[in-house]
């Protein structure tokens, strides 16, 4: 049963380094049942620094990375685990001995794991296949939290993989602009009126807010620059040019409302409507909103930013950011308002009942924040697939290598929503771009499907620590435990050659 649940998990994640990749490095966070972060917060695999004591850590870096390593070309699930020291885990093969360690030269010892799905997503067991005639055969660790130990036991306890880094064929990705323009914050969305065979648009933070078409949606079709959509003149609310996260929501018959957020006199960014009577292109997005919205938010001093439209049965709703982190919240929050579009209305929109607050920053340990100590969240966008709705977020610090896009998931609009534990798009589960620099800060996403109705995700990213943001494309696909992941193409070209923990092969991305 077990070895049916491994080749269904496997086939779900394929192109994720949540499968597990030969040359790849990860951190493994083991999981203690109903514990929220950070609450037993010693959960790494963890060595020393010299790499001959292992237990759990309270922390993820350098003494927490460990590298798959597969021995031999007969097993695919079968790994060597390597320390940062090279020094691979290892345990006796005798049944009397539970203990784990490094390095060992001793013919009774064995570095040889097999890696088993838990049919969690991106969840795994640890088994130590040369132990076969011992019921203790599985890496476990003690329910109670204050104790740390690592050793073999009769319960399979699972770890959650989060992927750092990979050096061995890192996927290339290709930017998403035909001039390799930047786009911060890529908004796409298909143009029911195009006429012209380009219906996928494009938009991006800052100035008079970029736009851009392309006629296919795919990880290697480029977005054409159209000109921009703010017109003139623009009302006092508007005036400044930093302006944030656009969207748009079309409403048939060339009509189109957009909305981001600018800041006002006092610096705070507020949210402010522009309209379109005259389709997408250069300039049409010129009637806009009398006022920023106030949107019923007690005490935020901090603004409102990155909103989103979600239309579902005739009804649609507004999510946005409440910018808790400007003024020194330790986390950040996400919420919803079903609204009315009425295009006579001088703010063009009006809300319906009260603001829900439907996910907050906290409980992740892989969230950051400028704000020391905190975590935040943004960037919300909302699908609804079969019985989800599925709420996704940008998290961590922009431009840094920890920031991710992360997921929660619900049954109601409204929440509660459980947020899935690991980013489904990060630093680590990344690649280089076309110039062979590492794209750092993956996120921001927005998603839309084409015309077989196979959904993509949008994100930006750095080529290299610079914050030069750019826009990329990669398919959205769902595991069998009904999560989404970002999925890369696997690299198929070429012959694959195991032989002592190396790897030949070549890729054509």
């Amino acid at each position: 049963m077990m070895q049916a649940a491994q080749a269904s998990s496997a086939a779900a994640i394929t192109g994720t380094l949540y499968n597990p990749q030969h040359g790849s490095t990860y951190y493994f966070e083991a999981q203690h049942s109903n514990a929220v972060w950070p609450e037993c917060n010693y959960r790494f695999v963890s060595y020393t620094g010299t790499c001959d004591t292992l237990d759990l850590w309270q922390g993820a870096g350098a003494n927490q990375e460990i590298t798959l390593r597969a021995p031999t070309d007969n097993d695919v699930d079968v790994w060597k685990l390597e320390t940062d020291c090279g020094l691979f885990i290892d345990y006796s093969k005798s049944c009397n001995n539970i203990d784990i360690g490094t390095g060992s030269k001793s013919a009774d010892n064995s570095d040889i794991w097999r890696l088993l799905p838990s049919g969690n997503f991106a969840e795994w067991h640890f088994e130590a296949i040369n132990r076969s005639e011992c019921q203790d055969r599985f890496l476990t660790f003690n329910s109670d939290c204050n104790v740390h130990t690592l050793v073999l036991g009769d319960i399979n306890r699972a770890f959650l993989m989060h992927p750092v880094k990979t050096v061995d064929n890192p996927v290339v990705h290709h930017i998403a602009t035909s001039d390799n323009q930047g786009c911060a914050d890529p908004f796409v969305w298909k143009d029911p009126d195009d006429i012209v065979g380009a219906p996928y648009k494009m938009i991006c933070t800052g100035g008079d807010i970029s736009l851009y078409s392309s006629g296919l949606i795919g990880r290697k079709d480029s977005f054409t620059y159209d000109g921009v959509m703010l017109g003139n003149p623009k009302p006092d609310w508007a005036s400044n040019s930093n302006r944030w996260a656009p969207e748009n929501i079309p409403l048939g018959n060339g009509k189109n409302l957009a909305i981001f957020s600018s800041p006002q006199l006092n610096g705070v960014h507020r949210l402010g409507a522009v309209m379109s009577v005259e389709g997408v292109g250069d300039r049409k997005w010129t009637t806009y909103s009398a006022s920023t919205f106030a949107l019923g938010i007690p005490n935020n001093d901090g603004g409102d930013i990155d909103a989103h439209f979600f239309k579902e049965n005739g009804k649609i709703y507004i999510l946005w950011k409440t910018d808790d982190n400007v003024v020194g919240m330790p986390y950040t929050r996400l919420w919803i308002n079903e609204v009315s579009i009425s295009l006579e209305d001088a703010d063009f929109l009006q809300l319906i009942g009260e603001p829900v607050m439907i996910l907050d920053s906290t409980a992740l340990w892989w969230i950051d924040s400028w704000v020391n100590g905190g975590s935040l969240i943004e960037g919300p966008q909302l699908i609804k697939k079969d019985a989800y709705y599925y709420l996704f977020f940008a998290a961590g610090k922009y431009c840094q290598p920890s920031y991710a896009q992360g997921v929660a998931r619900s049954m109601s609009i409204f929440g509660p929503y459980s947020k899935l534990g690991v980013p489904i798009l990060s630093t680590g589960t990344v690649g280089v771009g076309s110039n062979g620099d590492k794209l750092i800060g993956p996120g921001h996403a927005s998603f839309v499907q084409d015309q077989a109705g196979t959904w993509f995700s949008i994100f930006h990213a750095s080529e290299g620590l610079n914050c030069n943001r750019h826009p990329y494309v990669e398919k959205l696909l769902w595991t069998d435990d009904n999560w989404p992941v970002i999925v890369t193409p696997t690299c198929s070209d070429g012959v694959v050659k195991f032989k002592q923990g190396s790897k030949n092969r070549s890729c054509k991305w």
